[in-house]
């Protein structure tokens, strides 16, 4: 294996996991848009607790 496949393989792999990042955030931020409950605790604990999974 080489070391710029190598480097392109992790460069992939980052940008994979930040995409996907952002596709649940906006995903979650859509749902939240389109329900306006008044109970709103779950929806402020939600990202961060999306940020503590992908914390590693």
């Amino acid at each position: 294996m080489d070391t710029t496949d190598f480097l392109q393989f992790v460069f992939n792999l980052s940008y994979s996991i930040l995409f996907f990042n952002f596709l649940i955030y906006f995903s979650f931020y859509f749902m939240l848009f389109l329900e306006w409950s008044p109970a709103k605790e779950t929806h402020r604990q939600f990202p961060l607790i999306i940020l503590f999974l992908f914390q590693d």
